[in-house]
């Protein structure tokens, strides 16, 4: 796979580099935040509104950031799925006929249709999911280091069991996966022979019995995917049960160096409004990581 996520480099170079601009710029909000509540406890309008306008500024210039985020991702997806397709393509077509006949041709279809489709959003789009997190989390973790190291030093030890926790899931998750994906490619092919030899079908009168077996092939796609998805959600939920103690933690620990005066109410909730970034990234990271893993055995075919 790392052969087409860095084929365009260029492509791929300005998408990484728009997604780390767009998330640090989230993450300095927490500071702006900081600055805004703790010249309102100073009641001093002119500091005020100078932040306000610095706000203001820094909101738009977030916004045209994250523009150019998705579009150089979009431009990115375009020219390297085009390129993956066209290597399926070409790989298929050299075959010779023999090797070519020893595989049903609707595989070839599902694997240019589903299993492109499978990749390029568990893959591709998950990897900068991930990436975005993995500097959100670093992005994070530094600057609220800076605020407050005893805080820092709580979420790093909740983070690593919240990261070590649903690995236990990540062969489960594979296999499933694979499960699914041969399901879907025997659907596209059972599809496939049924509409091809309608007339045949028709002509012996056998429509009742292989609408039974369209039927049992159906069924058998939507139950591995039921299987897959709730073990992916059960993943998922741990790691949601994880990170919302981190934050209830946070939370809790800020408000109890705040009224002791270790720490200003400002700094409290910036350190709040970090540990969302932490927390969501912590979250975020198992689900792609599982997902991107789970295509071992898809990128094989």
């Amino acid at each position: 796979m790392r052969e087409f996520l860095f084929k365009y480099k260029k492509e791929f170079v300005l998408a990484v580099f728009f997604l780390v601009a767009s998330v640090l710029i989230n993450i300095y909000f927490a500071f702006i935040y900081k600055k805004l509540i703790d010249i309102a406890t100073t009641r001093d309008l002119v500091k005020f509104y100078s932040v306000v306008k610095f706000a203001v500024m820094f909101t738009i210039l977030e916004a045209v950031v994250g523009w150019l985020n998705r579009t150089t991702r979009f431009h990115y997806m375009k020219k390297t799925l085009i390129y993956l397709k066209d290597r399926l393509f070409r790989v298929i077509i050299k075959k010779d006929v023999e090797h070519f006949n020893e595989v049903n041709t609707r595989k070839y279809i599902s694997i240019i249709s589903n299993d492109v489709k499978i990749v390029e959003e568990d893959y591709f789009n998950n990897f900068f999911r991930l990436l975005g997190s993995v500097v959100g989390f670093v992005a994070a973790l530094i600057s609220l280091f800076i605020l407050s190291y005893k805080i820092t030093v709580m979420i790093i030890l909740m983070a690593i069991l919240s990261v070590i926790i649903p690995r236990i899931f990540d062969d489960k998750i594979a296999k499933m996966r694979n499960d699914y994906s041969e399901s879907l490619e025997l659907f596209t092919i059972e599809s496939k022979d049924t509409l091809t030899g309608l007339e045949v079908i028709k002509s012996f009168g056998i429509e009742d019995k292989v609408h039974e077996k369209f039927s049992k092939v159906n069924e058998d796609v939507e139950d591995k995917k039921l299987k897959y998805s709730i073990l992916l959600n059960t993943s998922d939920t741990m790691s949601e049960i994880l990170s919302s103690f981190i934050f209830l933690s946070v939370f809790a620990v800020g408000l109890y160096f705040t009224i002791k005066g270790e720490m200003t109410l400002g700094t409290m909730i910036a350190c709040v409004q970090l540990s969302n970034s932490i927390i969501m990234p912590i979250y975020s990271m198992g689900q792609n990581l599982n997902r991107i893993l789970s295509l071992k055995s898809i990128s094989q075919k």
